[in-house]
């Protein structure tokens, strides 16, 4: 650990780069004149540079020169900039320097002779280099490391400045236009007039003599006023040369100015960083400016953010791989402690040899990572193997004894073969080797120091891990013991119990038998048929009795078809004709209302009714559906039941037969153990089981109403017969009820219709006028509703229920159909699976278990692995019963949709 932190801390002193600097053979020098220099000027201090450097230098083969922007614009230049690259003889023949650093010191110490010029070296490929840095020049140059400094130019281009004085121009009435035409005639020149040859045209340009225009007269030059007077130019403006912009470069939209930095004898890493903290302490930027490193810096900085992505997947990888190998967790991270091994190592060997970080070093751990891990692999396989080997287990100690002098030379070997192929990448000169050298060097320094540390590492951490993992097993068996699971308290007893195998047998046989008759009433149930259960199930069902009343309900409803109101009867005294006081009156009326709402008032009660028995019948038919599904889970639960039963009896066997194996040294405690918990897990199993039977018992009986206990009269396995459920139609019970709710909302709208005709009403009328005595009258009446506005909207409210019932229905018919038709190819899958269970996987099961209790019997496996046949061959019989049950559970509902 101690090594593993020193190399981390000798890392961070690596410095970094992105890739090594690769060595092309030739130069590539990039000239920069003044700012508005000619062509001509370009032209003879390029060619005055090449012949410098072909005299007085006789390595360099040729130079040539490219002066500002090709026809194809990809490397937009101006005249003042020239490419020119030199090409070299092969190295073996330079005389004037041993290196390249010391052969462009020398070529530039040649050019300080050449005035008005600056040189920047670099190779053909490292041409415009990088766009490291924005800032100050002066103070970059003074960084270890940082060569060929040259900033973009963007000032010094000469610029005719003219200035006006508008005061004046506006007191002589002089035109802006006609000034402006004045000077650029002079100045740049304008047409005048054109001039033919034969047949080709020219435009007569007339402008001022080059003389006279160096001089910046403008005295010279005359406009006339309004009044027709002329006067100088220099009255009304004057004129200036002033350096302007060069060039304005942006990039995203923002300005910005280069500063172009090589790199020599350095890491890039460092130098940039030495450069950033000298312009934040020297520099001090207005608000909106900033620095911005690119180039090979930035190309390193997203380098290194993928790298710490891949390097922790291929890390995660390698685990996997290893997981996978040994399917032990433990053991992944035994082997994967070869990896900070290696990593020691590498990192040691780049600062050997003075190498910084790049990307071909970080792939460089990537392979080495995974050849590292080639060792452990190899040592855990042979330690466990070596285990295993013989026909009782070896301790740990003794595995490492005999192991490690075995491994010796297979582990240095692999580490040795692996290293020396890299040794001629490492050594190498030839082109490209700058690239392939740190990665080499990774590889064979990280090899060498984990190969040794790896015969010492991990069988110290096999050691370790084998300590660990026998403490954690027997604190997993202090905890069972001290469990207060019924299960677990039963392996107990069975583990620790004085009484030989014999009484164990029977102490378990006792522990599951007696979970039946701790059920109690199951063993003095009375036993019945299905039809007796369906029976009894309809003759007491609560919810069949509310449909009786229901019925009864509705056709109690026929009473109030005809719905006659109440009898008015008013009597009346006093001066009702006269002046008499003995005048009195009786009247009697009845109202009749409506003469067609009885007839849909009928109509609704018949469909009141049919909906009721159509209630019914489906209520019936989902009790007997209840029943038979109750029957089908009692029938499931006994199966699993007996199940258990007999696998608890094997299971006593298995302790039986683990024991003896015990007592003859053929299996540890470990295994015997693991006998034992499984035999308590069927055990557990079993009470489980019987408790499930219990449940289903009392479950049948709720769903038949019984009083009394009732089981049914069932064997181990219940299968329903399908018939021919697969074709029958939808249940017309339940289509019938989805109309009839349909009909009664539509008898419902007819009634409020018919509350819009006239009531009709009846009456008896006895008077005495004094003197006249026994008046008698008959009166008959209509009521007309006039003011219609609420019973309009009744009327409408039952239009919307109308067309709410009617989507229902659709929905529900829908609803049956697709429920129906899933049932359908559940049952077809289901019956596959069934027909697959009796044709091969019970069979298979069968074979399973003889065949793994007599090559347990033999000494053929195992414990472990006969436990593990017979629990699956338990598993298929256990999920053999659910199936039947499923299958059973999808016919019932068959039966309940369809008819």
């Amino acid at each position: 650990f101690s090594m593993l932190v020193a190399s981390l801390l000798l890392f961070g002193r690596l410095g970094a780069e992105f890739i090594p600097t690769l060595d092309e053979g030739d130069f590539a020098m990039q000239m920069t004149l003044p700012p508005g220099s000619s062509l001509s000027k370009s032209i003879n201090v390029s060619l005055e540079a090449e012949r410098v450097l072909k005299e007085r230098f006789p390595e360099i083969r040729h130079v040539v020169a490219k002066i500002g922007t090709a026809e194809v614009p990809t490397d937009p230049m101006a005249v003042e900039d020239a490419d020119i690259m030199i090409v070299m003889e092969p190295f073996n023949q330079w005389t004037s320097a041993s290196s390249r650093e010391e052969m462009v010191d020398k070529m530039k110490a040649a050019l300080d002779e050449i005035k008005d010029a600056e040189f920047n070296f670099s190779q053909p490929i490292q041409l415009r280099f990088n766009e490291l840095m924005t800032g100050a020049k002066a103070y970059i140059e003074q960084i270890p490391g940082a060569s060929d400094v040259i900033v973009e130019q963007t000032m010094g281009l000469p610029q005719l400045v003219v200035n006006y004085n508008r005061d004046k121009i506006a007191r002589y009435g002089i035109n802006i236009a006609e000034l402006n035409e004045i000077i650029r005639t002079a100045y740049a020149g304008e047409s005048a007039g054109v001039v033919f040859e034969n047949e080709r045209r020219f435009d007569l340009v007339l402008r001022l003599d080059d003389t006279k225009v160096k001089d910046l007269n403008l005295d010279k030059l005359f406009v006339r006023t309004e009044e027709g007077m002329q006067l100088p130019v220099s009255e009304v403006a004057t004129i200036s040369l002033v350096n302007g912009p060069l060039q304005i470069n942006r990039d995203a939209a923002k300005r910005r100015i280069v500063v172009g930095v090589n790199v020599r004898n350095a890491d890039i890493q460092r130098v940039v960083a030495d450069i950033q903290e000298t312009l934040e302490k020297n520099i001090a930027l207005k608000p909106g400016y900033y620095f911005e490193y690119g180039g090979q810096f930035e190309n390193l900085q997203n380098a290194i953010n993928t790298l710490l992505i891949v390097i922790p997947v291929a890390l995660m990888l390698i685990m996997l791989l290893l997981f996978f190998a040994f399917k032990s967790i433990v053991y992944s991270f035994v082997v994967f402690s070869t990896v900070p091994l290696s990593l020691i190592g590498g990192i040691v060997a780049l600062w050997l040899r003075g190498l910084p970080f790049s990307i071909s070093a970080g792939v460089g751990f990537i392979a080495l990572f995974g050849v590292a891990v080639l060792n452990g692999i190899l040592m855990i396989n042979h330690f466990n193997a070596l285990r295993e080997s013989g026909r009782y287990r070896l301790s740990t100690g003794r595995v490492i004894r005999e192991g490690a002098p075995h491994l010796l030379r297979p582990v240095l070997l692999t580490g040795l073969v692996a290293s020396l192929g890299f040794v001629p990448m490492a050594i190498a000169k030839s082109a490209g080797a700058e690239v392939q050298r740190p990665l080499a060097t990774v590889v064979i320094g990280g090899l060498i120091v984990s190969t040794l540390l790896t015969l010492i590492i991990v069988p110290v951490f096999y050691k370790m891990v084998a300590v660990v993992t026998y403490k954690i097993k027997d604190m997993k068996l202090q905890l069972i013991r001290k469990s207060n699971l019924l299960p677990i308290l039963l392996l107990i007893l069975m583990l620790f119990s004085t009484p030989a195998a014999n009484a164990q047998t029977d102490s378990a046989t006792q522990a599951c038998s007696g979970t039946q008759v701790e059920r109690g009433t199951v063993g003095d149930s009375a036993e019945i048929t299905l039809a007796e259960a369906v029976a009894m199930a309809l003759q007491r069902s609560p919810r069949v009795k509310v449909a009786d009343a229901s019925i009864g309900k509705s056709k109690a409803m026929r009473g109030s078809i005809v719905d006659w109101g109440s009898t008015s009867v008013s009597y009346s005294w006093g001066q009702l004709n006269g002046l008499e006081k003995g005048d009195n009156e009786l009247v009697i009326e009845q109202s009749i209302g409506s003469v067609i709402t009885p007839f849909y008032k009928n109509a609704l009660v018949k469909s009141a009714v049919r909906g009721s028995e159509l209630y019914r019948r489906l209520v019936e038919k989902e009790v007997v559906a209840e029943v038979k599904r109750a029957w089908a889970y009692y029938g499931y639960a006994k199966s699993l039941h007996l199940l258990y039963k007999n696998q608890d009896s094997l299971a006593v066997e298995l302790e039986r037969i683990a024991q003896l194996r015990y007592d003859q040294g053929d299996i540890d405690l470990l295994e015997k153990s693991s006998i034992s918990a499984m035999a308590a897990q069927l055990r557990a199993r079993c009470i489980e089981s019987g408790q499930l039977l219990n449940l289903a018992a009392k479950r049948f009986r709720w769903s038949c109403f019984a009083q009394d206990a009732v089981l049914p009269a069932v064997g181990a396995e219940v299968l329903f017969d399908a018939g021919n459920l697969a074709e029958a139609n939808l249940s017309q019970l339940h289509l019938d009820l989805y109309g009839n709710n349909v009909e009664q909302k539509r008898h419902l709208l007819s009634i409020e219709r018919s509350k819009f005709f006239p009531e009709l009403s009846f009456g008896y009328v006895r008077q005495r006028m004094d003197p006249h005595k026994g008046l008698n009258a008959w009166m008959v009446g209509v009521s007309i509703p006039i003011l219609f506005a609420p019973q309009h909207s009744r009327n409408r409210e039952a239009k919307y229920e109308l067309a709410m019932a009617r989507w229902e229905e659709q929905e529900n018919r829908m609803n049956l159909s697709n429920k129906v038709e899933s049932l359908r190819i559940n049952l077809m899958q289901q019956k596959q699976m069934l027909d697959y269970y009796k044709g091969y996987a019970l069979p298979e099961a069968k074979n399973l278990k003889e065949s793994a209790l007599l090559r347990l019997v033999e000494g053929d496996v195992d414990m472990v692995e006969a436990s593990v046949s017979l629990d699956r061959a338990r598993e298929i019989l256990s999920a053999y019963l659910q199936a039947i049950y499923d299958y059973n559970v999808t016919i019932l509902e068959l039966e309940l949709y369809t008819e």
